[in-house]
């Protein structure tokens, strides 16, 4: 766990999330907090498999077009999801885990 916390850490911080500094909302003129993601998907944009890097276990996905359309859904596997016969474009995957859910975006090659 600590190598994912590690690259998560990376990530957010890459991406404008981390750091725990908070932020100030200028419309508020208060400190807002960050809200920083515990879970990425890799590779994103992928080719032929996606993965999750989580300290928790995903249970179950399904896949959407960028229109919302449901292409797939089952239990995630350990070795992540086949997207090989997926045309190339955007997409989003809803993610169920114990106690939520989540929607992340990603490009297929």
């Amino acid at each position: 766990n600590d190598i994912v916390y590690a690259l998560l850490s990376y990530y957010n911080k890459a991406n404008g999330c981390g750091g725990g500094r908070p932020i100030v909302n200028p419309t508020q003129n208060r400190i807002a907090e960050r809200k920083i993601p515990d879970f990425l998907i890799y590779p994103n944009p992928a080719a032929d498999v996606i993965r999750m890097l989580s300290p928790r276990q995903p249970n179950s996905f399904v896949l959407f077009d960028a229109s919302g359309r449901r292409l797939r859904q089952g239990h995630w596997a350990s070795e992540g999801i086949s997207v090989a016969d997926l045309q190339s474009g955007s997409y989003w995957l809803e993610v169920q885990f114990t106690g939520g859910t989540a929607f992340l975006p990603w490009v297929k090659l």
